[in-house]
C-alpha cells in the first residue's frame, strides 16, 4: 500500500475507536467508584481488601493515565509508524469490507498466545523482569488506573511485540477488523485491573475470558494466569488458576 489519503482516514478511524473505548472504561469506572454504581458489596465486593493510599482524586488518576509514556503516548507511536509507513500487510488497508467478526476472534487468540509466551519469559528471566514487569508487579492488590503504569520496557515487549507478531501472522485481517480488534483488546485489558468485579463475569469465565478476578490472582501469585484476554493457553500450559477469594488470596499472599 502506499502513503495517501487513504491510509491516514483508516488510522484516524483505529484511533478514533480506540479513544472511545477508553472513554466508556472511564466512565463506566467513574460511575463505580465515585457514584457507587453497581456496588452492591454483596454482589460485588472488592476482589482483595484496598491497598492505601488512594493517589489522588479520580481526574488526577484519569490525567496521569492518560499521559504516562509507557501508555497511550508509546502505544500511539507504534500504531501510527506501523500504519503509516506500510509495516501493515496489504489486507489491513482494505476498507470497502464489513467486520469480519471470526478474524476479531483469531487476533485476540494469537496476540494473547504471544502475550503468554513474553510474559512467562519475563518472570522467568531475573534480570529482564527487573529491567522490565517489576515496577507494574508493585501493585500487588490492583486499580484499574495502574493498567499501563509500568516501563516503556515492559509496554513494549509484553503488548506492542505480541501486536506486532499478531499483525505480521494473521495477513488477511482488514481494516474494520483491525480496528475492532483494537477496541476489544484496549477495553478489557482495562477492565481486568479492576478493584470490583463486573457485572457479566459468571459469563466470562464460563467462555473462558479473563475475568478482573482472575488477573488479580496474577498480582497476588505471579506465576498463573499470565494471559490477557483467554484463559485457553493458561489451562493448556497449566498456569491457570481460578479466583479463590479475597481470604484466600491474602493468605497466601502472607505465606509467600
Amino acid at each position: 500500500p502506499t502513503f495517501s489519503a487513504r491510509d491516514r482516514t483508516g488510522l484516524v478511524w483505529g484511533l478514533l475507536w480506540a479513544g472511545i473505548g477508553q472513554i466508556f472504561v472511564l466512565v463506566y469506572h467513574f460511575a463505580r467508584r465515585e457514584l457507587k454504581f453497581l456496588r452492591n458489596s454483596a454482589i460485588y465486593p472488592l476482589i482483595q481488601p484496598p491497598r492505601p493510599p488512594v493517589y489522588g482524586s479520580f481526574f488526577d488518576q484519569t490525567y496521569k493515565h492518560l499521559v504516562q509514556p509507557s501508555s497511550f503516548i508509546l502505544m500511539g507511536l507504534y500504531l501510527s509508524g506501523t500504519w503509516i509507513i506500510s509495516l501493515m500487510p496489504d489486507s489491513y488497508y482494505e476498507y470497502d469490507q464489513p467486520t469480519e467478526w471470526v478474524h476479531v476472534l483469531a487476533q485476540l487468540l494469537v496476540v494473547d498466545f504471544f502475550t503468554v509466551v513474553n510474559h512467562i519469559a519475563e518472570h522467568s528471566l531475573a534480570l529482564v523482569y527487573i529491567a522490565s514487569h517489576k515496577p507494574h508487579h508493585r501493585y500487588i492488590s490492583p486499580q484499574l488506573f495502574d493498567a499501563f503504569d509500568g516501563s516503556t520496557t515492559d509496554t513494549s515487549l509484553l503488548i506492542l511485540l505480541p501486536l506486532f507478531c499478531t499483525m505480521r501472522c494473521l495477513t488477511f485481517v482488514n481494516t474494520w477488523s483491525y480496528v475492532a480488534f483494537g477496541f476489544a483488546y484496549s477495553t478489557h485489558f482495562m477492565l481486568i485491573h479492576s478493584e470490583w468485579p463486573h457485572p457479566g463475569d459468571n459469563l466470562s469465565s464460563l467462555l473462558g475470558i479473563y475475568t478482573a478476578s482472575d488477573h488479580h490472582v496474577h498480582h497476588a501469585r505471579f506465576k498463573y494466569n499470565y494471559a490477557h484476554f483467554f484463559t485457553y493457553w493458561d489451562r493448556m500450559l497449566g498456569t491457570y488458576k481460578k479466583d479463590v477469594g479475597n481470604e484466600q488470596i491474602e493468605k497466601k499472599k502472607k505465606i509467600s
